[in-house]
């Protein structure tokens, strides 16, 4: 029985990240790359002194770009493998989520499991975990720095806290918002070493842990300082207020679609009569409810008190940053905030005195909550136009009407496809501001030759041959053939749907 007593978590925590790994992995290949991931695949083809000069236009640190191009050796840079580097990284977030649940929860592994499980099946976490994104990475490691830290603390040690460091300056290197996140973590550990009466010297707690972080982000300034110079604000991010609190947990609970430009939306439920708003609003009174109990019971300790700090430290300081303009409020660059909020609510509901009984009963009907959720429909677009293109006209020369389509044309056929932008909108656009678009790349007249035209409306280019759309297209061939390539009428209009939301 001890035996038996002993081997059931370490099954079931196998069990969740088996049922994380499938709900990431199925929809893998039914929505094409987005801007983003065709940019992420786009980079990672590239030479690794073109690629960093790449990042060094663009306005995030190259620590995922590094990882995922080693990846990428190992596993090709197809679609399915460069997601498929978020989906490891994700599931081993449901892993690391079960550590650390047990090195808080020691009592038993219940909290511990549920956590995991709830992990597995966020649609948040599922959804940010199969994208070509950093949004991964940047969990699995704030994940491994909580548990880290909160280890270091209890067994001070200068081998944890060079760990701590190095860990911190990876989390600057993989998102810009990861330095909020380490920040939060830095005022956390000063709090916790001037608030505790075991501990190292001063001068080994600040050279074993910070010397790191330090010397590498004096390191990486320069490209930092060139990459803010070249961007200004996110002028796509809305200017958000803290009204906007309830829908973003909202989001980081029961997810937003990915693949959508700009911020998405909240998933809606399957049910009319269930709205986001009203689950928004119950879930700030039961988290406030939560935050007022566990204060009056005093049950804070120093681990309830760091996974609560890390999920709204960072909320405060983007939503703070709207107020002057500085627009970084979107919930996957918040996806740390998200993490904690779901081990706040483990380890705060495992805190009350009751058995467990209210944390199963929250889980239950999380899962409930969860199946509820309407799924988002995606529609096959730029591989199914670049396969037509690469079956029917392979040499033909292909233009792209908007810099976004470029991007994603450019992923999809591949750099020895003869591909140009002419930018419909405005011809004389001057796109020195896209890090993947150069000036050989532009064109400002119709070429009068056969070409395909990744147009959105193939009435805006009458004359031409080869015509391709992006939505529903049909591509003349010279000599006359005409072939359609619709995609059937109600997956497309569930995309036009989805487009329009957003």
């Amino acid at each position: 029985m001890s035996k038996i007593s002993s081997l059931w978590p370490k099954l079931a925590v196998l069990a969740t990240m088996t049922l994380g790994a499938v709900l990431r992995a199925i929809p893998l290949m039914h929505r094409d790359f987005w801007y983003d991931e065709a940019f992420t695949g786009v980079t990672v083809r590239q030479s690794w002194s073109q690629m960093f000069t790449i990042i060094v236009h663009d306005v995030h640190p190259p620590l995922y770009y590094i990882l995922l191009k080693l990846w990428t050796l190992i596993a090709t840079s197809s679609p399915l493998a460069i997601r498929s580097f978020s989906v490891i990284l994700s599931v081993a977030t449901i892993g690391l989520v079960y550590v650390a649940l047990r090195q808080w929860c020691p009592k038993t592994p219940v909290p511990a499991i549920i956590g995991s499980l709830v992990m597995a099946i966020n649609p948040f976490f599922v959804n940010y975990g199969q994208e070509a994104r950093m949004y991964a990475l940047l969990a699995f490691l704030l994940t491994l720095t909580a548990i880290v830290l909160t280890k270091a603390w209890t067994k001070p040690s200068t081998k944890l806290r060079v760990i701590f460091g190095l860990l911190l300056l990876s989390l600057m290197l993989t998102h810009y918002l990861g330095a909020v996140f380490a920040l939060a973590f830095v005022i956390a550990d000063f709090y916790h070493y001037y608030s505790s009466t075991r501990r190292l010297s001063l001068g080994k707690f600040l050279a074993s842990a910070y010397a790191l972080p330090v010397l590498g982000g004096l390191a990486w300034l320069p490209s930092f300082h060139a990459q803010v110079s070249g961007h200004g604000s996110l002028g796509w991010v809305p200017n958000s207020t803290f009204d906007h609190l309830p829908t973003t947990l909202h989001i980081f609970l029961f997810g937003a679609p990915v693949g959508v430009s700009g911020v998405p939306p909240a998933l809606g439920y399957r049910f009319d009569w269930l709205s986001v708003a009203s689950v928004s609003v119950v879930l700030v009174v039961l988290i406030t409810a939560l935050v007022v109990t566990l204060t009056l019971k005093k049950k804070w300790d120093h681990n309830l008190s760091l996974v609560a700090f890390l999920t709204g430290f960072p909320l405060i300081v983007t939503l703070a940053l709207q107020l002057i303009h500085v627009q970084l409020f979107v919930e996957r660059f918040l996806t740390g905030s998200g993490l904690f909020l779901v081990l706040f609510l483990i380890v705060g509901l495992s805190r009350l005195d009751n058995k467990l009984a209210i944390l199963k009963a929250t889980a239950l009907v999380y899962v409930l909550f969860v199946l509820l959720i309407k799924p988002n429909t995606y529609q096959p677009h730029f591989s199914t136009l670049a396969a037509k293109i690469d079956q029917l006209a392979p040499h033909t020369e292909v233009l792209a009407t908007d810099p976004f389509d470029f991007i994603l044309l450019n992923f999809y056929l591949g750099e020895q496809t003869d591909l140009h932008l002419y930018n419909q909108s405005d011809v004389n656009q001057n796109i020195d501001g896209w890090a993947l678009i150069y000036g050989q790349d532009q064109i400002f007249t119709l070429p009068t030759g056969p070409v395909i035209i990744a147009a959105h409306n193939p009435a805006d280019f009458p004359g031409y041959k080869i015509t391709g759309t992006v939505d529903d297209f049909t591509i003349h061939l010279p000599n006359g053939t005409q072939i359609r390539c619709n995609l059937d009428d109600k997956r497309r209009q569930a995309w036009q749907r989805t487009q329009a939301a957003a």
